[in-house]
């Protein structure tokens, strides 16, 4: 009775460690923050490279992302306003979390003038006819 009580005990501990190795338990935590003034970043959009997962940073700038499978990693920020950013290769594994701070440097474009002229037709909703001025 004792040996039949000790062997399941031996089978459910080798199946819950044997289970317990699957699961993707690696951690990448840290912070985005602008390279020029060192400020966080808030709302960055980061995705680990090559794959649909990812988050959005919070108002600080930092974010976690849980259930990484161990092995090695990218991560690609971008954010409104800064160059997009892909990591060097970042090691995962399930003993311990990522610490990992991301510098956005700050992009600006400019765009060509846009010039609006009035039309000499126009319609208003208000009208059913159509207005056309006339000069003399």
């Amino acid at each position: 009775m004792i040996k039949r009580i000790i062997l399941a005990l031996y089978i459910t501990l080798f199946i819950n460690l044997a289970y317990a190795q699957n699961f993707n338990n690696g951690i990448v935590q840290g912070q985005v923050i602008n390279s020029k003034n060192n400020e966080p970043v808030p709302f960055a959009n980061i995705i680990i490279y090559n794959t649909n997962k990812g988050l959005a940073t919070n108002f600080d700038g930092e974010f976690i992302l849980k259930e990484i499978k161990p092995g090695f990693i990218k991560l690609k920020v971008s954010a409104v306003g800064f160059e997009t950013y892909v990591s060097p290769e970042i090691m995962v594994t399930n003993a311990r979390k990522v610490n990992f701070d991301i510098p956005l440097n700050e992009t600006s474009f400019s765009i060509e003038e846009v010039v609006v002229k009035p039309s000499v037709f126009r319609k208003t909703e208000e009208s059913p006819l159509s207005m056309r001025v006339i000069g003399i």
